[in-house]
Formats: C-alpha cells, sequence, structure tokens
C-alpha cells in the first residue's frame, strides 16, 4: 500500500484513505466520491466529511468490504507485540489492510489511517505525518478490517 497525502490544510483523510486502499490516486477517488455522494447523500454539500454508506458503497465499487467494526472505548494503545499476539476475532485482524479512526480520548476530534497489513505500519494521509509509522503511536477508536471481494467468493 502507498501512502496518499490528503491536501495541505484540508480534512480529506478519508479521501486520501480511500485512494490508499482502492490504488487510485487522490483526485480519482475525490470524483468518485462526489458521484457516490450526489447519489446516496444529495443532502450533503461538505465531502470533507464523507459519510459511512458512501464509504461502504465506494469501497464495494472497487472491490473491497468493509469488515465489521471492532470499538474500542476507552480508545485502545497497542504496540506490534500486542498485535503480533493477541488480536484474533475469528481471524486476524491485523492480517487484512483495514481503516482506523484514532484520535485522543479527551478529543471529539478524530482522524481516518490506513492499516498496512503487508508492512505492519499505518499510513497517515495527513499532509504533515510520516509515511508509515508504528501502530503504538496511535490510539485507536475503531478498526474496519477490509476484505477484498473476490475473498469471501463474489466477482
Amino acid at each position: 500500500m502507498r501512502c496518499i497525502k490528503q491536501p495541505r490544510d484540508t480534512n480529506y483523510c478519508v479521501t486520501a484513505c480511500l485512494a490508499m486502499v482502492t490504488d487510485l490516486s487522490f483526485y480519482e477517488c475525490l470524483e468518485g466520491v462526489k458521484e457516490i455522494v450526489r447519489l446516496v447523500r444529495p443532502d450533503i454539500h461538505d465531502i470533507s466529511v464523507v459519510p459511512f454508506e458512501v464509504v461502504t458503497v465506494f469501497l464495494a465499487k472497487h472491490g473491497w468490504f468493509l469488515g465489521y467494526s471492532a470499538n474500542f472505548q476507552p480508545l485502545l494503545s497497542l504496540c506490534e507485540d500486542d498485535v503480533a499476539s493477541g488480536l484474533d476475532i475469528g481471524f486476524r485482524l491485523d492480517d487484512y489492510d483495514a481503516l482506523l479512526t484514532v484520535g485522543q480520548d479527551e478529543s471529539s476530534q478524530r482522524h481516518l489511517v490506513c492499516w498496512d497489513s503487508v508492512a505492519r505500519k499505518v499510513r497517515d494521509p495527513h499532509w504533515n505525518a510520516p509515511d508509515g509509522y508504528d501502530i503504538s503511536q496511535v490510539k485507536i477508536s475503531q478498526w474496519y478490517p477490509l476484505v477484498p471481494k473476490k475473498q469471501v467468493g463474489w466477482p
């Protein structure tokens, strides 16, 4: 997974994460998100905040399903040893690329990043973040595994 950055001083982390997952450019994803918003949620005018149903439709159009969300309250801090030994829930969460909602316990501000299961790094779309860093550097609110449609038997 290559790290794709959101434009400087914007809130387009969701669109940048979708670009990372689908291997499209940021601007190809932005146009795709706009198209789905027009169809699914025409009431939305600020597409920097992409609703969950738009994310789901966009990913499905590009061959991905969102797995069941693992929600953590209080927010979860992990180190690589934790990931390697204890996240079994019928399958290993960390063996799948994923979308992670991250932030601070005391903050209502959340940010979307990607878990790169091959590199075993967090890919952060923020324009000022490094291209990849250790999972221990984030507090995880939600973990959405990404499952390729072909893996579940869909064409």
